[in-house]
């Protein structure tokens, strides 16, 4: 079943992802690979952040049309397609870096979301699997954490 992922949660994925590449975060690697990014070592800090618009948005347009092609027949289903902010717009992905657990509540929501009621995924093999990673490398870090005693 899918809903729409409201925009300002999508938009705070996207500051979280853009905000790990200023730290000492490692999630923007989940979605910044190799395939992505060939000379991933030599990028710049603006090209990973294009790239992490670029997924974010792309991930929320899948959402959309898996919730277009799943309610299209009701009435009151918006069937415009929408984009996010410009990635130097997003905010409150400081929340979701200092609270992961919220982050990966909100990315598995996210990852259920992708798929109409006929079992269809809307979003690309390569941008899933990056998504699949980025909710392992916060599953592993919340392991960690647990086993620290921090959560």
């Amino acid at each position: 079943m899918s809903t729409i992922v409201m925009k300002e949660e999508i938009e705070s994925v996207c500051d979280a992802l853009c905000f790990s590449l200023l730290g000492s975060g490692r999630l923007h690697y989940a979605v910044c690979d190799r395939t992505a990014i060939p000379d991933i070592l030599k990028a710049s800090v603006d090209d990973m952040k294009d790239h992490i618009w670029a997924w974010c948005n792309r991930v929320y347009i899948a959402n959309q049309c898996a919730y277009i092609l799943t309610y299209s027949h009701r009435a009151d289903c918006d069937k415009t397609i929408d984009f996010i902010a410009d990635v130097d717009q997003c905010k409150n992905g400081g929340i979701l870096i200092q609270k992961p657990e919220r982050l990966y509540r909100l990315l598995q929501s996210i990852q259920y979301n992708l798929v109409s009621n006929g079992g269809q995924c809307m979003l690309c093999h390569e941008d899933m699997v990056r998504l699949d990673n980025l909710i392992a490398v916060l599953a592993n870090d919340l392991i960690g954490e647990y086993q620290r005693g921090k959560v």
